[in-house]
């Protein structure tokens, strides 16, 4: 029997190399869909959970770190866990929420975002010593 690809028996042998090639690529798509699915997660726990206990713990994400600035209590002390925590909400909640956060800043007077100010927290200018002065003082010698 003749059809539009020639043959029954190409036709088939064509049927049969395209199902064996779909079934192929799915078994890859779906490795690279758990690859990328995994990845996805462990970037959402760093940015959920790495950051927000590295601004607990050090007052700085790395970000925060090149820019020589630092997190702190209204009062000047370090932040406590839950200050850390409700400092990170509106970026887990990316969107209108991020951006009504961020225009607060723009508004204020101290330049807090709205978080901020529910988690009474601040972001300073962290003083970095002019390394000559510091061995010149034999504070590094």
């Amino acid at each position: 029997m003749a059809t539009a690809f020639g043959s029954g028996d190409e036709a088939s042998r064509l049927e049969s190399f395209f199902n064996d090639l779909s079934e192929e690529l799915s078994v890859t798509w779906g490795a690279l869909e758990m690859a990328g699915l995994f990845l996805v997660g462990l970037a959402g726990l760093w940015w959920t959970f790495g950051l927000t206990l590295m601004e607990w713990r050090f007052g700085r994400t790395p970000g925060k770190a090149m820019m020589h600035l630092r997190a702190v209590s209204e009062d000047g002390t370090a932040l406590s866990f839950g200050q850390a925590v409700v400092r990170r909400l509106t970026l887990v909640f990316s969107g209108p929420l991020q951006l009504i956060d961020w225009a607060f800043a723009l508004f204020d007077p101290r330049r807090q975002r709205a978080v901020e100010k529910l988690a009474h927290t601040l972001v300073i200018h962290d003083e970095v010593p002019d390394l000559r002065s510091a061995i010149g003082a034999g504070v590094l010698a």
